[in-house]
């Protein structure tokens, strides 16, 4: 009868110490998610690069000084109704050169 019950502690103890296992075992991180969670870390851009990124970006001052040295669309035909064709150029060339040779 001892035994028996001696054995029934030792069970219980097995069974108490198997219980406790699976639950420590449970809250650890297993070697798969730590392998998982460092290659999702590793993956991520350090402060650096994304500051040089951020750096290399224009801003609104730099956008709006662009944009005001562009010519607009209405400054660029007057421009092109100013503009001298090439038989036009080539007429007055001509004329220039023949009041060169008259003197």
């Amino acid at each position: 009868h001892e035994v028996n019950l001696e054995m029934g502690q030792v069970n219980q103890k097995l069974e108490d110490f198997y219980q406790e296992f699976n639950q420590r075992l449970s809250s650890c991180t297993l070697q798969k998610d730590f392998s998982f969670l460092n290659s999702l870390i590793e993956k991520k851009a350090d402060i650096d690069f994304v500051n040089d990124q951020l750096n290399q970006k224009a801003n609104k001052v730099s956008v709006a000084n662009a944009l005001n040295r562009k010519a607009n669309r209405q400054d660029l035909d007057e421009l092109l109704s100013q503009k001298v064709t090439t038989q036009e150029f080539n007429h007055l060339q001509m004329q220039v050169e023949k009041k060169a040779d008259l003197q």
